[in-house]
């Protein structure tokens, strides 16, 4: 349900402005963070998971979920056509289900 609602506001905010979620989107305390990872997964083992991960799946889960970049801005940034990168990404999402 939570990744819904963050996909919803990014995309409902990228509509408008392009860019970054408005402030009334953002938590009023975040969670703590260490090292850009949100301590609350780490304690589920998500960041050792994605640490398993093969270089080309961790970049691809960083910039999709920690970066929050659309399929197309991950695909003028790596330059890897933009019809590999969601299967790629549900490769890798695969490859970290089986890790947790």
């Amino acid at each position: 349900m939570l990744n819904i609602a963050r996909c919803s506001a990014l995309d409902e905010t990228k509509k408008t402005n392009g860019s970054a979620l408005p402030a009334e989107f953002l938590p009023a305390h975040a969670p703590e963070t260490v090292g850009g990872v949100n301590t609350l997964f780490d304690e589920c083992g998500l960041k050792q998971a994605v640490q398993k991960l093969s270089e080309a799946e961790k970049q691809l889960i960083e910039l999709c979920y920690y970066g929050g970049m659309s399929h197309e801005q991950i695909t003028n940034k790596l330059g890897i056509p933009l019809t590999n990168v969601k299967p790629r990404l549900r490769s890798a999402l695969s490859e970290l289900r089986t890790l947790l």
